[in-house]
């Protein structure tokens, strides 16, 4: 969620498009723009810019914010801890 005048804003718009590169195909990566999506920014608590929400595929579960320094590893590392885990572990009791 970002301000279009905002410089951290801005400044954040390249890690966030290379994000969406790396991340293609593995998890979604949006942005909303909160001077255009009032509603939005408001039903999510978004007091500052930019802010970085990590959404449960649950919609029951609340979103999640990110609070780190702001880096692409560091922003696909948080993606990826986040993600459901679809892995189930065979053993002779499971495995038909």
């Amino acid at each position: 969620m970002y301000y279009q005048l905002d410089k951290k804003s801005e400044k954040l718009k390249d890690i966030w498009i290379k994000l969406a590169e790396k991340m293609e195909g593995i998890v979604k990566v949006g942005a909303v723009n909160c001077q255009n999506n009032e509603d939005i920014c408001k039903e999510n608590n978004i007091n500052r810019y930019p802010t970085i929400l990590c959404f449960p595929s649950d919609s029951s579960q609340p979103a999640i914010k990110y609070k780190i320094r702001k880096s692409v590893k560091r922003l696909a590392d948080f993606a990826v801890k986040h993600m459901e885990n679809y892995v189930q572990i065979i053993n002779d009791d499971n495995f038909d």
